[in-house]
């Protein structure tokens, strides 16, 4: 009897069975971080009362969060725009 697995052979370790267990369990691991309250403790690492110290620093607030906002409508206007008209890259 041959074990190697074959695609679409439905068995239990199949790699989309694979993929549910895992998407499952980080679910698990973020519903926890959640109820936990971790988020709140990491969070008083990085600020204080009165905010978070580099909140109007160029590299926080320039760069990486408008910058991190145009990046991402860049890549969601490229993904509509490929979804209507695909990109032949060869």
């Amino acid at each position: 009897m041959n074990a190697v697995w074959q695609p679409g052979s439905g068995g239990a370790r199949s790699p989309a069975n694979q993929d549910l267990v895992v998407a499952l369990l980080a679910a698990l691991v973020l519903l926890c971080w959640d109820a936990k309250g971790a988020d709140l403790v990491v969070v008083r690492w990085f600020g204080a009362v009165d905010g978070f110290q580099w909140r109007d620093g160029w590299l926080t607030s320039l760069l990486l969060h408008q910058g991190g906002r145009a990046l991402g409508l860049l890549v969601m206007g490229l993904l509509l725009l490929s979804r209507r008209r695909p990109f032949s890259f060869c």
